[in-house]
C-alpha cells in the first residue's frame, strides 16, 4: 500500500531522469504487494479475528500516509492566471493530446478499446465458476495469474528491455491485449482449458503494462510540467467513464450469450479498432509527407 501511495504521485509529476524504468519498478512493487495482499489477508482472518484484520488496513492506511509525507516535491513555479471551470480544464487537456499526433492517436485507441476490455476484470470470476464450473479457489488462481503478469513485465522494463519508440510499443501492447482476450473466449470450458485460460490471463496482464508503462513515460518526457496534470486527468476521466458504459452493454450480452462469448468479442473489437487506428495513423502520416 505504501508503494502505491508513493508511485501514485509520479504520473502527474516531471520525472528527471529514466522515466520508464521508474515507472516499471514503480508498478513492480505495486503488482507485488497485490500479490502478497491477499496471501497476508488470509493469514491474518486464520489467526485473528475480523475487528483486527480490519485495524490492519487502518494501519495500511497510516504507512501510506508516512511514506507521502516524507517524500519531498519540489513546487514547480506557475505563472498567476484565473481560476478555470471544469470544462476548461479538459479542453487544455484535451489540447495537449491533439498537438501530438502520435499521442492523440494511442489515446483514441485506447479510448475506444477501454469500452470492451475495462468490463473484463468484472467477469475474471464468472468465467472460472459459470464456464469452467470450478470453485473460488480457481477464481482467487486466475487473479493471481494476471498479477504475476504485471509483476513479470513490470520487472522486465525496469531490468532488461530498452524502449525506444515508445509509442509504437505500447500500440503493440494494446494490439496484444485484444489477441490475448480473443483467446480467453475461445478456450473449451474443460477442465485442461482452465490451464490455458489462466496462461492466457498471465499474458493479458503483461500486455497492459507493456501498454501502459510505455505511454505514461512518453506523456511524463513529452509534456511540459504545467500542463501534465491536466494530461493525465484526462486520461484517468476517460478511463473512469468507460467502464460503467462498457458495463451497461455487456452485462446483458454476457448473461444472455455467455461470458466467453464478450471475451472473445472484446478481443476482436480491440484488434480491429486498434489496427483501424492505426492504418488511420499511417495514412495521416503519408498524406502530410507528400
Amino acid at each position: 500500500m505504501c508503494a502505491y501511495s508513493v508511485f501514485n504521485t509520479f504520473p502527474v509529476y516531471p520525472l528527471s531522469a529514466k522515466p520508464l524504468i521508474l515507472l516499471a519498478f514503480c508498478r513492480y512493487r505495486y503488482h507485488t504487494s497485490l500479490l502478497l495482499g491477499p496471501v497476508i489477508g488470509a493469514s491474518l482472518y486464520a489467526v485473528f479475528p475480523m475487528s483486527i484484520v480490519l485495524m490492519s488496513d487502518v494501519a495500511g492506511a497510516i504507512l501510506a500516509s508516512i511514506a507521502l509525507a516524507v517524500v519531498k516535491i519540489p513546487k514547480l513555479e506557475k505563472a498567476e492566471r484565473k481560476e478555470q471551470h471544469f470544462t476548461a480544464e479538459i479542453k487544455e487537456g484535451l489540447q495537449v493530446f491533439k498537438e501530438d499526433k502520435k499521442l492523440f492517436y494511442i489515446v483514441i485507441a485506447e479510448a475506444l478499446c477501454m469500452f470492451f476490455y475495462a468490463p473484463l476484470s468484472s467477469f475474471y470470476p464468472l468465467m472460472t465458476s459459470d464456464y469452467f464450473k470450478l470453485s473460488a479457489m480457481y477464481g482467487s488462481a486466475v487473479e493471481l495469474s494476471f498479477a504475476i503478469g504485471m509483476m513479470v513485465s513490470s520487472l522486465l522494463f525496469s531490468s532488461v528491455l530498452k524502449i525506444n519508440r515508445k509509442i509504437r510499443v505500447s500500440f503493440i501492447g494494446l494490439f496484444a491485449m485484444g489477441v490475448m482476450s480473443l483467446i480467453c473466449g475461445i478456450i473449451p470450458p474443460a477442465y485442461v482449458g482452465w490451464f490455458f485460460f489462466a496462461g492466457s490471463c498471465i499474458c493479458l496482464g503483461a500486455s497492459g503494462n507493456v501498454h501502459t508503462i510505455p505511454l505514461t513515460a512518453y506523456m511524463q518526457e513529452t509534456i511540459s510540467p504545467d500542463r501534465m496534470g491536466r494530461a493525465f486527468s484526462v486520461l484517468t476521466l476517460i478511463s473512469s467513464v468507460t467502464m460503467p458504459i462498457g458495463l451497461l452493454f455487456s452485462s446483458p450480452i454476457a448473461e444472455r450469450v455467455g461470458v466467453n462469448v464478450w471475451f472473445f468479442i472484446s478481443g476482436l473489437c480491440m484488434i480491429m479498432l486498434t489496427t483501424g487506428v492505426l492504418i488511420r495513423y499511417a495514412a495521416k502520416r503519408r498524406n502530410l509527407s507528400v
